[in-house]
């Protein structure tokens, strides 16, 4: 059954490489936009139903910024608190990795509820495409 669902979505796949293929033609120069783009596309399509055209999408950029600013705290956290567990007693109002920690993770969880907002007013307007988010909304009670 696995095998038959990835399998479904190889017309996605065979889309958006050929668009990266076509882009990489035409402006080779800029291989890592094309790249960024292709990865970003095909991971949104997947799971919100949403194509990337340019990779300047605000969406887009709010996961980078989301992404990278959890990179750069997560390495710093991660190796301080390994090296001194015990500070992961401390309240949040001592720890300010903590509270940066809380921040980032609030932003995360808006920026995904959005789009999982958007996916189901686009179900309801019948516009949505097919998704993990939609097939997730659509299933809610089976899948908990």
């Amino acid at each position: 059954m696995l095998s038959t669902a990835a399998g479904s979505y190889e017309s996605i796949q065979i889309i958006e490489a050929k668009y990266m293929v076509n882009s990489l033609i035409s402006a080779p120069n800029q291989y890592d936009r094309w790249l960024d783009r292709f990865s970003s596309s095909l991971l949104t399509r997947l799971v919100w139903g949403k194509r990337v055209e340019s990779g300047e999408e605000d969406f887009v950029r709010t996961f980078h910024d989301i992404t990278s600013t959890f990179e750069q705290v997560g390495s710093r956290g991660s190796k301080l608190y390994t090296r001194f567990p015990s500070l992961l007693l401390l309240p949040d109002w001592i720890a300010p990795l903590k509270r940066t920690a809380l921040r980032l993770h609030m932003w995360e969880a808006n920026f995904l509820n959005g789009l999982l907002k958007e996916t189901q007013s686009e179900i309801i307007a019948g516009t949505s495409q097919r998704s993990f988010a939609r097939y997730f909304i659509e299933n809610k009670a089976a899948t908990g």
